[in-house]
């Protein structure tokens, strides 16, 4: 579906058939000289010929329209391809390149494996992990190239027409997730580093990231910014910026907390089985009914938090050599 949001700033909403988050946003700013599209949609024939058919109805010329993408995410980058075969520049953070090999060519990727084995060490059975890499959307729809990408860094500019936006690197939901900002008008396009209705998952598997830090202080730094209109990854549009930063902010507190209270009896508990005591904002709220895709992204962001709370001595970590657990540090 096309929409006009402002003058020269359009939204499609792409379907992501099967996925919680049931659409992703694909918005174009245009221009008389460049256009630029902010994130793409699947890599599948559905949520293509939604984006060429909302592109066809502005009368997009592709042959001078380039792309800026929030993060590397199958949902927000699987389409990329159409672009560059028409020679579109590709903006997307430094970090997030160079890690995209683990959503190119995952037949030969060396991360899927390294994935299974971590996956395993985090509680999960051998068949939810093999159902889980197989339902993997960076797995399933990730672009078929990496050609034509431009590495973008914090405080970069990107000229539409009159309109020069900045670039606001953002890690944390991934390494090289980087916010689009149009100071002029006080319009931002967050990706899916701010949500109107939830936080975003932070996908860390390994157990030396911190994407949970990185994530607050993305935040932190968002705040220095005065920001009248949001235009997120997905669902619709919003004002209350600030108050969703303070949300945001609260609720990974929250999480924190209520990790550290279920370890408070002394058990120690791998992670899985910690994300399986947790409250979760899910239609079916027992751990049994979440499909394997939302097990998936749900126990990779509580390893977030628990490597978060072991930098901060409040959790010590368990490993051996066949699952890692966790406890409480003793006071």
């Amino acid at each position: 579906m096309l929409e006009e949001l402002l003058p020269d700033i359009f939204r499609i909403t792409i379907p992501l058939p099967g996925h919680p988050l049931r659409t992703v946003n694909s918005y174009i700013i245009t221009s008389k000289e460049r256009n630029l599209i902010v994130d793409t949609g699947w890599n599948r024939f559905d949520c293509a010929e939604i984006l060429l058919d909302g592109l066809a109805e502005l009368g997009i010329n592709l042959s001078r329209t380039d792309v800026f993408l929030t993060h590397i995410h199958a949902d927000h980058a699987g389409l990329i391809d159409l672009f560059a075969k028409h020679h579109a520049k590709i903006f997307c953070g430094q970090a997030d390149i160079e890690y995209i090999d683990h959503f190119i060519n995952t037949s030969a990727d060396k991360n899927w494996p390294t994935l299974r084995s971590l996956a395993a060490s985090h509680g999960f059975s051998p068949e939810e992990m093999s159902a889980g890499i197989e339902a993997h959307s960076g797995n399933r729809y990730n672009p078929s190239h990496t050609s034509n990408l431009f590495p973008i860094k914090d405080q970069d500019k990107i000229i539409i027409g009159n309109h020069t936006f900045s670039c606001i690197a953002t890690p944390g939901h991934t390494l090289g997730h980087t916010c689009l900002y149009d100071p002029a008008r006080k319009i931002l396009f967050p990706g899916d580093h701010l949500l109107g209705q939830l936080s975003p998952t932070l996908s860390q598997w390994s157990l030396d990231g911190k994407c949970l830090a990185h994530y607050l202080t993305s935040l932190e730094t968002l705040a220095d910014y005065t920001v009248d209109l949001v235009l997120p990854g997905h669902w619709e549009e919003f004002l209350h910026f600030r108050v969703r930063l303070k949300e945001t902010l609260a609720f990974h507190h929250e999480r924190n907390a209520e990790i550290l209270e279920l370890l408070s009896d002394g058990k120690a508990r791998n992670a899985y089985q910690l994300s399986a005591a947790l409250s979760w904002n899910q239609k079916h709220g027992e751990w049994i009914f979440f499909p394997i895709t939302r097990k998936w992204s749900a126990v990779a962001d509580t390893i977030a938090h628990l490597c978060y709370l072991r930098d901060q001595n409040l959790v010590t970590m368990k490993p051996n050599q066949q699952e890692v657990t966790w406890g409480l540090a003793s006071s």
